[in-house]
């Protein structure tokens, strides 16, 4: 084998291990992954191993038990910036939420004992105990 030929197999073989690390996810069994396609929903990642196609423009939001975020009304939910379909019980909106469980492909949350404020100069959010 000539020596060129060996390091372009060796340069192929780095990118493929490097592409496949990069796109590559592992679910744990008390999170989900939100997965979100141009900025709306689209699916929810199960426990297990996951591999993404490299140069989509999908995002993925990891979703643990007891995360906080905010009832967002029509049966939506955002934590950590994704917004998501939820099962809850009666929640008006901007209630402040908390990931309870996760049954079947649902992610499951109730009202939270916190209030979240809302910086007024850069928008971001502080969780304030109630």
């Amino acid at each position: 084998m000539e020596l060129g030929t060996l390091i372009l197999g060796a340069a192929v073989a780095l990118w493929v291990a490097v592409t496949l690390a990069r796109n590559s996810r592992v679910v744990g069994e008390n999170e989900r992954i939100v997965v979100s396609r141009l900025g709306k929903f689209h699916a929810i990642l199960l426990p297990g191993f996951h591999i993404s196609v490299p140069g989509s423009s999908d995002t993925f939001t990891r979703v643990t038990l007891g995360d906080l975020g905010s009832y967002q009304g029509d049966g939506l939910a955002k934590v950590s910036g994704a917004v998501f379909p939820s099962e809850s019980g009666a929640l008006a909106p901007q209630d402040p939420i908390q990931v309870t469980s996760f049954r079947d492909e649902k992610i499951w949350v109730a009202k939270a004992a916190v209030r979240i404020v809302t910086c007024e100069k850069c928008g971001h959010e502080n969780r304030v105990s109630a």
